[in-house]
């Protein structure tokens, strides 16, 4: 097809793409439900090659779950030398090294500095997007995040919005100014097993899953009762975690509220009270009428804001010559940059305490990763060893605490291990037995005398002004005369 772009959504089971001409969606959309094993790379090729599509620009859309983001503040307004000090930021802020990721961000200004909203993608999933695409003659010149996309595809009329989308593949919500994402959460939740066992049983349309939710599905292996009780708990569960997340939000007066995705009829949202339910039975001549399972569905009906250059993108096609110089020449680049920054006072004076930070958290991870290791050898009573981890958090928090005295602003992960210390410690009867840091994820473990008190601690965690933006996942199994309690934050 002459001058046609093709735009792809792609999730964890879960594969659909439109053609579009002239900003607009020419074509039904198609999907491909991925079998177990298959990942996103692979079903995007599946799903060419099914749909025959021939060589041309693409545009891919990333679900959320596999994005990062990080809100990083600066003590300055200036988009250049916040762009100069970007990578120093989140090398400090990302343990496993800013070059594994694929990097864009957004800048909203605050008084007299700026913060900037930065998402990641790994460069092992984008290159293998990109690989597909060569593979198939596809050019894809913009691949970016789902968040991201929905909002370019419908863009708010208000400076301060909230858009929630809970679909078949995935769930999540954005807090939005002035047109930009500012916070970015994914909802978590299972109602993409249910959509891949349903695909067992043949293809699947969305008046399928419409028909599961309102009790007129026709029999399956494991029985339509069971199915609309399990998607219906998920469902819950994702409303639950709206309404906790819009509480711990200051919304200001005049925000407004947009629902998307497939479920969005079962979903009631009243952000003055911080409130959301669930609609277990809305009127059947109420759904709308959609041919796509998940986010495409949205993006088709404006594809233009997604398919244009402009906005965030983890990869850009059209590199002009200044891009292209900065990959051939990235070491004198890099130099003549630190150089720039050296130069001016306020930079050159933010660089050395970040420097000074990095060494002083590799000091303390060192002994975090020492006595996690080691266990305190075992002798050692258990509750000896809780008792002496947690001690050590105590001591981050002091050490980021006198950090803060000198001036420094503290480095991110030694604050969030401070975080979980003073959050720890203001629940009852919580224990923190170990900490484990991998990546972008934190996850901490240890004993608690009620469920009561671990979801506390999951909702003080969820609250916490440095964990806005990050999901908060709990798990928790009978240990004993206490509950063993998982809390992972992403």
């Amino acid at each position: 097809m002459a001058h046609a772009t093709y735009l792809l959504a792609a999730a964890s089971g879960l594969i659909e793409g439109v053609v579009c001409q002239a900003g607009q969606a020419v074509s039904a959309p198609v999907s491909h439900l991925s079998p177990a094993g298959e990942d996103m790379a692979g079903g995007m090729a599946a799903l060419a090659k099914a749909a025959g599509w021939s060589g041309g620009p693409a545009v891919i859309v990333v679900a959320l779950d596999h994005v990062g983001f990080r809100r990083l503040s600066f003590p300055f307004r200036d988009a250049r030398r916040i762009r100069q000090s970007l990578r120093f930021s989140l090398d400090l802020e990302l343990l496993d090294g800013v070059d594994t990721y694929a990097v864009d961000h957004e800048l909203i200004v605050e008084g007299s500095g700026a913060h900037a909203v930065v998402s990641l993608l790994r460069q092992d999933l984008l290159r293998s997007f990109l690989q597909v695409g060569a593979g198939l003659a596809l050019q894809p010149y913009r691949v970016l995040s789902a968040a991201h996309a929905l909002l370019a595809a419908h863009p708010p009329a208000s400076p301060h919005h909230v858009q929630i989308y809970v679909g078949a593949e995935e769930a999540f919500v954005t807090l939005a100014r002035e047109g930009r994402v500012d916070h970015a959460k994914v909802l978590p939740g299972a109602q993409a097993e249910v959509l891949a066992e349903l695909g067992q049983h043949g293809a699947v349309r969305p008046e399928d899953l419409y028909r599961l939710l309102l009790g007129a599905s026709d029999d399956t292996e494991e029985g339509p009762g069971q199915l609309r009780f399990r998607l219906l708990g998920e469902l819950r569960e994702i409303v639950d975690e709206i309404g906790r997340y819009l509480r711990v939000q200051a919304l200001p007066p005049g925000t407004t509220l947009s629902l998307h995705g497939l479920y969005a009829p079962w979903i009631a949202v009243d952000l003055v009270q911080g409130l959301a339910s669930l609609n277990t039975s809305p009127a059947a001549e109420s759904l709308p009428r959609r041919e796509a399972l998940g986010i495409v569905e949205d993006l088709r009906a404006a594809p233009a804001g997604v398919l244009s250059g402009k906005g965030p993108s983890f990869h850009r096609a059209a590199a002009s010559w200044r891009g292209i110089a900065s990959e051939a020449l990235r070491p004198a680049i890099a130099f003549a940059v630190l150089l720039v920054l050296v130069i001016g006072m306020a930079s050159a004076a933010y660089i050395a305490r970040t420097v000074s930070l990095q060494r002083q958290l590799a000091r303390t991870q060192q002994d975090l990763n020492a006595l996690l290791v080691k266990r305190v050898g075992g002798n050692v009573p258990e509750s000896a060893r809780s008792s002496m981890l947690r001690e050590l958090l105590m001591n981050l928090r002091d050490q980021a605490r006198a950090v803060s005295r000198t001036g420094s602003t503290p480095y991110a992960m030694l604050g969030a291990l401070t975080e979980l210390s003073v959050q720890a410690a203001a629940v009852q009867g919580v224990t923190v037995e170990s900490v484990q840091i991998t990546g972008t994820q934190i996850t901490m473990a240890g004993q608690t005398p009620s469920f009561q008190a671990a979801e506390a601690l999951r909702d003080r965690l969820g609250a916490a002004p440095r964990f806005r933006g990050r999901t908060v996942k709990l798990t928790y199994q009978r240990a004993g005369q206490s509950l063993a309690y998982r809390v992972t934050l992403q």
